[in-house]
């Protein structure tokens, strides 16, 4: 069991089950008990076990609330960071969606190849990869830049174990700074239950290179790759 604090900013959240009343937004923050509900998170990637920034607490259906710490979803928040989101509280028989992010600093990315292993296969199964989603740069302007000519789902090979990706810019824009580069769709296969201690899919960069093949990566010296790994039990308090 994961046991998280979790500060709240009162203002950013109406919540339905009696734990504060809607109006004017407040400074105030204090940390919430949300005693014995059943709380699920998409955490950024190297954020594994961490609600950090202001986070909106969401309830739901009784004894289940949701959680979306939205100032800090991108994550990668240094040049050369690249890796996959991170998954807490969703149980056996669920399906999660899990960002793959990347900050290229001045970089202009002209096409990757990653490949993904997931490590517990009996609990874990990738399903499905997107290309970039274009809303995030216009959702989320502070924590995106937009990703053209990567919206289109990348080459793809999924197996039981290694999943492949990669796909080259179609667009004339540059695509540098903070960006989404794909979504991958993951399977919690039933029974269950995930090991104590997290399933784990493991993230490779094959190749990141600008659009006249440069190694972005050599770049930066090295690129800091970031796993995912999916939780399922935890508190926050």
């Amino acid at each position: 069991m994961m046991r998280l604090k979790n500060v709240v900013g009162l203002g950013l959240a109406c919540f339905l089950a009696g734990l504060c009343a809607c109006g004017k937004p407040q400074a105030e923050k204090r940390v919430v008990d949300v005693g014995k509900s059943n709380p699920r998170a998409i955490l950024a990637p190297g954020e594994a076990g961490v609600l950090s920034g202001t986070t909106l607490v969401v309830p739901t259906i009784p004894n289940t609330i949701h959680v979306y710490s939205a100032p800090q979803f991108a994550g990668v928040e240094s040049p050369g960071e690249i890796g996959i989101a991170n998954s807490v509280g969703y149980d056996p028989g669920e399906r999660i969606l899990l960002p793959i992010n990347v900050n290229l600093g001045t970089q202009q990315l002209g096409s990757y190849a990653l490949t993904l292993t997931v490590k517990n296969p009996d609990v874990l199964k990738i399903v499905d990869v997107d290309g970039s989603y274009g809303y995030l740069a216009i959702s989320y302007p502070t924590q995106y830049q937009p990703a053209a000519g990567f919206e289109t789902q990348p080459t793809v090979a999924i197996g039981d174990t290694i999943t492949t990706l990669a796909a080259t810019s179609t667009s004339a824009d540059p695509v540098t700074g903070r960006v989404n580069l794909a979504n991958v769709t993951v399977d919690i296969l039933a029974p269950g239950p995930l090991p104590p201690t997290g399933a784990f899919i493991t993230f490779t960069v094959n190749a990141l290179q600008t659009k006249t093949a440069a190694d972005i990566c050599a770049a930066f010296g090295s690129c800091t790759a970031h796993d995912a790994i999916v939780i399922e039990n935890f508190k926050i308090q």
